[in-house]
């Protein structure tokens, strides 16, 4: 029987205040992109904490840190940062590079219930909103509450998990902005860079170029026809040339020049390979 609560959570992604000409950057794109977005960011393209899957990289891509968003200012129209803030140890500078690099976006995270009911060890955040802003709580550790992630609420057959299943939304923040991100940190005396440990361990080599997605029904059905439809529209909005004027150093954000099959700053004079993608760790 389908279940229109969770057609209506999927159908989210297309429910945005996203103009037809407007340039999006999602950032943490992963496995999973969204359809919608026009250039594609993320610190690790190995399978290590997505699923199994490397980062699919069908657009304009970059290999990057959020923290240092290798953009010009207010180079995008809206920033897509779904189911990243959680994994995030400095909120303050990941806010400051999102308001930076773009006009307005949306920010979705699992909610602090679903953290407690079923902790991850790679999220370092737990997260609500009032209505107004984003509420932050930082974790101190990867797992607070032992007895509670053992109890296996959402992992287990239970009313929980049924309910988890069932209404997606329930379990979830959804955060809209535009010109300036508000929210609060609970604890700002808290480090969490115990999760960084986590990532600097992760691979940023393997990736893959095309959607190798094996789920079936109408779920499938849709993606592929949202791929399609914005894939058209994509390529009239951002060319190569375009995307690469976008660009700027992340470490002085100085202009970016081409050599052969590198970038080179024009300040700092750091170096950036583009084979096969641009990338922005290894310098």
């Amino acid at each position: 029987m389908l279940n229109f609560k969770r057609v209506l959570w999927a159908l989210r992604k297309i429910n945005m205040p996203i103009g037809r000409n407007d340039i999006v950057l999602d950032i943490g794109s992963g496995n999973n992109p969204h359809p919608r977005s026009d250039v594609l960011i993320d610190r690790l393209s190995g399978k290590e904490h997505r699923s199994g899957a490397p980062m699919l990289i069908d657009r304009a891509a970059v290999v990057g840190d959020a923290l240092k968003l290798p953009f010009k200012d207010k180079a995008f129209d809206f920033v897509i940062a779904s189911h990243v803030l959680e994994h995030i140890s400095d909120p303050d500078t990941f806010f400051r590079e999102i308001q930076r690099v773009g006009k307005a976006g949306y920010i979705e995270t699992p909610s602090f219930l679903y953290e407690r009911l079923n902790p991850s060890v790679a999220h370092c955040l737990e997260i609500h909103t009032n209505g107004e802003e984003l509420v932050i709580h930082k974790k101190s550790e990867p797992v607070t509450d032992k007895f509670m992630k053992d109890s296996g609420y959402l992992t287990k057959p239970t009313p929980w998990s049924e309910l988890a299943h069932n209404d997606p939304s329930l379990f979830h923040v959804r955060y809209y902005w535009k010109d300036n991100i508000r929210y609060t940190i609970t604890n700002p005396e808290v480090s969490c860079e115990w999760v960084d440990k986590i990532y600097d361990q992760s691979s940023s080599k393997d990736v893959t170029y095309s959607n190798q997605d094996e789920r079936k029904g109408w779920r499938k059905f849709g993606i592929e026809l949202m791929q399609r439809y914005f894939n058209h529209g994509r390529k009239k909005r951002l060319s190569e040339e375009e995307f690469y004027s976008l660009l700027v150093c992340p470490e002085c954000h100085g202009k970016l020049n081409k050599a052969e099959t590198n970038l080179v700053c024009s300040v700092c004079h750091s170096s950036y390979p583009t084979v096969p993608f641009v990338n922005f760790e290894n310098k």
